[in-house]
C-alpha cells in the first residue's frame, strides 16, 4: 500500500520497481493526463487505484484505454476528474467498458449493475429497468432451487441418520 495523496504530484515516477504494490492512493494531486500515470503499466499487483480529485479533463476514451490496460485493477476512484462528466452515463459507461472492476467510486459494481448498464445502451432506461428484474427474477429462482436443493439433501441426511440409529 502506498499512499502519495494531497501532494501536488504531477506524474507518477519511479514505481516501476514496487512489484507488489496493490493499493495505490495518490488522489488529489496535480495528476492530468495518462502520461503522468504510464508508469503505473509496468505494476501487475495493481488492485485498487484512487485517482480522485486531479486534474484530468479531457480525452475520456483515452483515459479509458489506459484503465483498462491495468489488467489486475478490481477497485477505481476517478470521481471529483472533470473527465467524469464528459462521460456519457458515467457509471454505466465505466462498467462496461471496465469489465475487469468490481467496485467504482463509493458503490460495489454487482453483475445486476452490468445487466443493466448494457440494457441501458442498447434500449434506454425502461430497456435498463426490465433487464435488472429479469436478473432479479431468475436469481430469486436460483436462490429458491438451491434452498429446495439443501432441504432435500437435509432430509435425506436425517433419514439416513435414523436408519443408522436404527439399525444399531
Amino acid at each position: 500500500i502506498l499512499n502519495i495523496s494531497n501532494n501536488k504530484i504531477k506524474t507518477i515516477k519511479n514505481v516501476n520497481k514496487l512489484k507488489n504494490l496493490e493499493n495505490f492512493y495518490i488522489s488529489k494531486n496535480e495528476l492530468s493526463t495518462t502520461k503522468d500515470l504510464n508508469n503505473l503499466l509496468e505494476l501487475k499487483s495493481l488492485s485498487l487505484l484512487d485517482i480522485q480529485n486531479n486534474n484530468f479533463s479531457d480525452n475520456s476514451k483515452e483515459l479509458l484505454s489506459f484503465l483498462n490496460k491495468l489488467e489486475n485493477l478490481k477497485v477505481l476512484y476517478l470521481k471529483g476528474n472533470e473527465v467524469c462528466r464528459s462521460i456519457l452515463n458515467y457509471r454505466r459507461a465505466i462498467i462496461i467498458q471496465l469489465t475487469h472492476l468490481s467496485y467504482l467510486d463509493d458503490r460495489p459494481i454487482k453483475q445486476e449493475d452490468r445487466v443493466g448498464a448494457i440494457a441501458y445502451f442498447k434500449g434506454g432506461y425502461e430497456a435498463e429497468k426490465e433487464a435488472i428484474l429479469k436478473f432479479r427474477e431468475e436469481n430469486d429462482k436460483v436462490i429458491q432451487t438451491r434452498k429446495r436443493e439443501k432441504e432435500m439433501l437435509e432430509i435425506s441426511f436425517e433419514e439416513r441418520k435414523q436408519r443408522a440409529l436404527k439399525s444399531l
